[in-house]
């Protein structure tokens, strides 16, 4: 997976209730799928990549811990943040 180094992937916007997913604009996207689970392994979503950008829509989740993992063929990455 083409993905930027782990500090560049994924930020959080605790503001506007975002996660912003930024990807190396030269990655194959039609192959890469985001999904969020919650702390007990819920799966709570689940999207194609469209874009090297990507804003997910955190706000109507509660609060607590969550895990965000990005796949692209056999290579994932894993993150984990935080909902206040």
């Amino acid at each position: 997976c083409d993905f930027k180094n782990d500090n560049e992937i994924i930020n959080e916007v605790e503001d506007t209730g975002l996660v912003k997913i930024l990807i190396k604009e030269n990655t194959d996207f039609k192959n890469i799928i985001i999904t969020v689970y919650d702390n007990t392994g819920r799966l709570i979503i689940k999207e194609k990549i469209t874009d090297s950008k990507t804003e997910l829509n955190i706000a109507k989740l509660q609060s607590g811990l969550y895990f965000l993992q990005l796949q692209n063929g056999e290579k994932i990455f894993n993150r984990k943040f935080i909902k206040e």
